[in-house]
Formats: structure tokens, sequence, C-alpha cells
């Protein structure tokens, strides 16, 4: 008779060297994994865009279909209906981004590129006149150097129009890279599509799979893993891209009212980073105060103060409310995450 318990040991040891192995391999030549990845990554993006998009579009979708047009019986004339309204949805939302944000902000780049040199004497000037202010009044320390402080800030400035310079040169030189992406996307709408269409017949299929090929409880333990991860994620993500626009509206329209430079461009800037958890605002926050800086130097405290009294109601009131529990994760738990995976994986 066949011992079952030997084969199984003897299974378990040969599994285990085998993956050893494999760990070794594979870190001796993580260069050429990496490559390898990336390839594939490359090949399969305008698949993972077209069921992204079809992910995060869904929601939409569910709206017409159950809220807007319920009273349509017919199940493939409701999808048709529900399919196009959401992609017209989508199309009006990109049109009116395309129309006001983005000439806005291109404006606003262009416009401080142009000329940064002159705001750069003006904000070295604004720094002069502060530090001096502060040497006559003796607040400065012995340990404390003006005169290096000066030359540091005097250094950076100087070095910062020869940085946008390398950034536009780099653009320039890579463009065949970046046209790459309109392709992908292009394909990744079609896949969409078809996406949205067949969601229901998808899932069956990726069922019927997961049971061939999984134990009953492993497939359990995977349905249940993963239809807790959607909930969860799918409530986050709606939750901190309304909760970015809020930011970002108020934003543009304070930095309006007092008259703050570039409050098209900062907005924008302040808004995508607010979707970071914890530390998204201030990532924000400081390049954009650097920009009204170099501008308009008086301005900056406003903006500073402006965007404290933001994030403060947002942080304590708006965004509590948006998000709920959605995640359940501690603010530590958030951190750690964000740390690890990203190291590790980088933007995906």
């Amino acid at each position: 008779m066949i011992d079952l318990n030997n084969n199984k040991k003897l299974v378990f040891a040969v599994s285990t060297y085998c993956s050893l192995v494999l760990a070794v391999v594979l870190i001796g030549h993580h260069d050429k994994l990496s490559s390898i990845i990336a390839s594939i990554l490359s090949v399969l993006s305008p698949l993972i865009i077209g069921f992204t998009m079809a992910y995060l579009l869904n929601p939409i979708l569910n709206f017409f279909e159950k809220t807007v047009f319920k009273f349509i019986k017919n199940k493939m004339f409701l999808r048709i209906i529900g399919v196009f309204f959401t992609y017209l949805a989508l199309a009006s939302f990109l049109l009116v981004i395309g129309l006001i944000v983005v000439p806005q902000v291109t404006k606003s780049i262009a416009d401080l590129a142009n000329k940064f040199d002159s705001y750069k004497l003006t904000a070295i000037d604004a720094v002069n006149s502060l530090l001096q202010k502060l040497k006559d009044m003796n607040i400065l320390s012995d340990e404390i150097n003006a005169d290096t402080i000066l030359n540091f800030v005097n250094d950076n400035f100087t070095s910062g129009s020869s940085i946008l310079k390398n950034i536009l040169s780099y653009l320039a030189n890579n463009i065949d890279k970046f046209l790459i992406i309109p392709r992908n996307i292009l394909i990744g709408l079609f896949i969409s599509v078809y996406a949205l269409f067949t969601k229901e017949r998808l899932g069956a299929q990726s069922k019927k799979l997961a049971k061939a090929i999984l134990s009953s409880k492993v497939y359990e333990t995977l349905y249940n893993r993963i239809k807790f991860t959607h909930s969860t994620f799918g409530g986050y993500f709606t939750g901190v891209v309304i909760d970015a626009i809020f930011v970002g509206v108020v934003t543009f329209l304070g930095l309006v009212i007092f008259g703050v430079p570039y409050a098209s461009l900062v907005a924008v800037l302040v808004a995508v980073t607010n979707v970071i958890p914890v530390f998204g605002p201030f990532l924000g926050s400081i390049p954009a105060a650097l920009i009204i800086f170099i501008s308009e130097p008086s301005k900056v405290i406003v903006f500073i103060i402006m965007i404290l009294l933001i994030q403060q109601i947002d942080g304590n009131i708006i965004a509590p409310k948006i998000l709920g529990n959605s995640t359940g994760m501690s603010s530590l738990a958030v951190i750690t995450a964000i740390t690890v995976m990203g190291s590790s994986f980088g933007f995906m």
C-alpha cells in the first residue's frame, strides 16, 4: 500500500526545497526579474487600464440601471442605455476638465516658466530683506549664520531655472514614450466597454475557473476576501475622490478671493495630493507654497493660513463624514501600508 503520510512529507519537502532555490535565484537575478515584470506589465497595460476603467465606472453604470432607467424591463436594452450614459457622463466630466481646468493649469505653468527668472530675483530680495531684518534685531543666534542661509537660498533659486529646463528637455527627448500612453488608454477604453457589457458573464466564468482549480474551502475564503476588498476599496476610493474635489474647489475659491497667484495650478496640486492619506495635504502644500512664494512672496502667508484652516475643517469634519469607516484601518496601518507597499511596488 502507498503511505500517504510519507508521500505528503516528501511532497512538502520537495516543494519547500524548490521554493527556497527559486527564492535564491530570484534574489540573485532581481534586475532581470524586474525587467521581465516590466515587459509583462507593458504588454498587459491595455488590459490593466481597461479592467480598471470598467471597475471604476461600474458604480455609475449601476446608478443608471438601478435608479435612473429602472423602468426599462428589457435587460439588453437597459445595459445598452446604461453603458451609453455611463460613458457620456465620463466624456462630459473630461470635457469640463479639458475646457476649464487644463487650459488654466497649462497657462499657469507656461507663465511661471516664462517669468521664473524675474520671480526668482523678487523671491531672493524678499528673503534677503527678511533675514537682514532678523539679523539687525539680533533674532538670529550665533549658531545660525544669516550669510550661509542667504547663500543657500540664492544657490537653490538659481538652480531652479536649470532644473525646470532639464525637466522640459527630458519631456521633449522622451516624447515617443509618452505617445504610447494614449494608445494604451484608447485600447483600454474599448476593453472597458466590453467588460461592462459582459460583466455578469465574466464574473460567472471567473467563478467557474476558481472552483475548478481551488478547493471549496479555499474558494470560499478567496471569494470572501475579494468581496470584502471590493466593498472596502470601492467605498474608500469614491469618498476620497469626492473629498479631493471638495478641497480643490474650496482652495481655488479661497485663492481667487484673496488674490493669490496661480490659483488653478495650486488648487489642482492640492486636490490631487489630497488623495494620499495623512501626508498628502502636506506634500501638495509645500510645492504650492514655493510656487506662490517665488511669484508673490507676500501671499504665501495667506496661503499657509488658508490651507491650514481648510485641512482642519476637512480632516475633522468633512472627510470623516464622507469616508466614515470604509477602510476599518487605523492611521498607523495606513502609513505603514503606504510606506512598505509603495517602496516595494511603486505606484501600483
